[in-house]
């Protein structure tokens, strides 16, 4: 799903592969659909398994490790973006 102020991305990751350390400046959220992966944020490592949610706050720089097979939604929110385009049509 795709929008000027949100975007909701399912992604899918194989067993052994990693996202490395990056970060987004807007907030974002994982939620686990199936597998286990591990996201290491704020000097912590979360074992995130299905119906696992845990948001991030902008700036926040982060990684993932999938130990099995995964996917999850990674929703990222752009606060305000929608707004500030209402008056430029």
């Amino acid at each position: 799903m795709k929008y000027d102020d949100l975007r909701v991305v399912l992604t899918a990751l194989q067993s052994g592969k990693c996202v490395p350390v990056h970060k987004t400046d807007s907030r974002v959220s994982v939620h686990m659909l199936s597998g286990h992966i591990r996201l290491s944020a704020f000097g912590r490592t979360f074992d995130m398994l299905p119906g696992s949610l845990l948001a991030l706050d902008p700036e926040a720089p982060h990684d993932i490790e999938a130990l099995v097979d995964s996917a999850y939604l990674l929703t990222i929110a752009w606060p305000g973006r929608h707004r500030a385009n209402l008056g430029t049509a």
